[in-house]
């Protein structure tokens, strides 16, 4: 399809992170989502975006992370629990455990973790 080709693919990527530096947190305990870009060999904090605050102890709101991570085909976090990885994969995510220096796991990813979800 040549419109296709001509289409920018978003290079986002969706992170859990206490402090917006390192994969450092499980998403059930997400306050809020941070989104980086890449571009050649630069990875760019973009935003932090707040998620709902849990009704329980866990974070279960799967639809506003969802929200909170559009354009973004791949979310890294420390860790998924079997719910959340059903929920976010059925939306067309790819969840990614990782733990380290947020700019060292993105360099890391295949080029299939970028554009938008599935």
């Amino acid at each position: 399809m040549a419109g296709d080709a001509a289409a920018p693919m978003s290079r986002r990527i969706a992170v859990i992170s206490r402090d917006g530096v390192g994969v450092n947190e499980r998403l059930h305990r997400a306050v809020d989502v941070c989104l980086f870009e890449v571009a050649g060999d630069s990875v760019r904090f973009v935003e932090r975006r707040a998620l709902p605050v849990p009704t329980g102890r866990v974070f279960r709101d799967y639809l506003s992370l969802a929200r909170a991570a559009a354009g973004c085909r791949t979310i890294v976090a420390l860790g998924f629990n079997g719910e959340a990885r059903r929920e976010l994969e059925a939306r067309g995510f790819r969840l990614l455990e990782a733990r380290g220096a947020i700019d060292c796991v993105i360099r890391s990813l295949p080029a299939e973790s970028f554009g938008p979800p599935r």
